[in-house]
């Protein structure tokens, strides 16, 4: 009994020291809060904007649309013979609108649309020999700009307008000269008795090169060269003519005329003299080869039909073959204006 009652003691004894240092033990004190000093203040960055992939256009090259014939504010430019001698003419592409640009009674011949469309450029005798003439889209304000007198014939422009390649006898004998659309500056490319004055003298679409038509001794044959008169080079050899170089808009190809299959017929060739393909097959003739301004056609002129030259169209791979005009006059040497005079 005595020691259950010593044991209660120590254990109330006990209780009271372990109370005792727990109040004895201090509450933590809470932290001041305060308001940041303007030092205290780091900048961060905004955070980066992460751009979205960029979404892929699609690579196309659309085709040029093929020239429409009915509709189009495209012309026709000819040479035709209505009374007897050859003058300038002028129509729409579907037939309409046929005018008259010069009546003389001398030739003239060679209708070459400025590239800009504002101007012709042409050959006539009516000074008394085949001089160089250009007048406005609408026959107005003619004027001779060769001035010599020799022989001048005029077969293109420079793809700028600023030039003409021509060739002229002012020499002795013919050779391929330029010059600008003035008159002046006349360079010399050739310097040989055998260039040949048949449907020669075409400028590149880029400018750089003037394809041109030589007589070998035995034939005409198609060269090119550079426009300084350098580099030049034979795209046909055979024994039968070969005339009348037209390049293609894109300059990847030459329309020209040949006979080696008898009779004047429609070929064309790469302009490295590759690939020389027979577009037509006429009777007697088919002749004077151009292309339209976006290339989805060649124009050339035939007799096929009719006892006079009249104008043809055709897929440059000679397909579609397409009568464009139907009257009793003869029309040749037709040039393709895509402006509207």
């Amino acid at each position: 009994m005595k020691k259950q009652i010593i044991m209660l003691i120590l254990v109330v004894l006990l209780g009271l020291v372990l109370v005792s240092c727990a109040s004895a033990t201090p509450a933590p004190e809470s932290e001041e809060v305060r308001e940041p000093e303007e030092a205290d203040i780091v900048p961060t960055d905004p955070p980066t904007e992460i751009p979205a992939e960029p979404t892929a256009e699609p690579i196309s090259t659309p085709l040029p649309a093929p020239t429409p014939f009915a509709g189009s504010t495209g012309w026709l430019g000819y040479v035709a013979n209505a009374d007897g001698n050859t003058d300038l003419y002028m129509m729409k592409i579907d037939g309409s609108e046929n005018i008259r640009l010069t009546e003389d009674p001398a030739t003239d011949d060679h209708f070459l649309f400025s590239p800009d469309g504002t101007q012709i450029a042409f050959v006539s005798n009516r000074d008394g020999n085949f001089e160089i003439y250009v007048m406005n889209v609408d026959g107005s304000d003619k004027k001779n700009i060769s001035n010599n007198p020799a022989d001048d014939w005029v077969y293109s422009w420079s793809p700028d307008g600023e030039r003409f390649s021509f060739i002229s006898s002012r020499d002795g004998n013919y050779d391929v000269y330029t010059m600008k659309v003035d008159g002046t500056d006349i360079v010399r490319l050739t310097d040989d008795p055998n260039i040949s004055n048949s449907c020669a003298a075409g400028w590149s679409p880029d400018g750089k090169k003037i394809a041109w038509t030589y007589y070998d001794g035995n034939d005409d044959e198609i060269y090119i060269m550079n426009i300084d008169g350098s580099d030049k080079t034979a795209l046909t050899e055979n024994d039968a003519l070969d005339l009348c170089p037209t390049w293609s808009p894109n300059g990847d190809q030459i329309a020209f005329i040949s006979m080696r299959d008898g009779t004047e017929e429609v070929y064309v060739m790469n302009v490295d003299g590759s690939e020389q393909t027979r577009l037509t097959e006429s009777s007697p003739f088919s002749t004077y080869p151009s292309w339209s301004p976006d290339g989805s056609f060649i124009i050339f002129n035939t007799e096929r039909d009719s006892a006079v030259g009249e104008i043809f169209t055709m897929n440059p791979d000679g397909s579609n073959q397409m009568r464009l005009t139907d009257n009793d006059i003869s029309e040749y040497w037709v040039r393709w204006q895509a402006v509207a005079p």
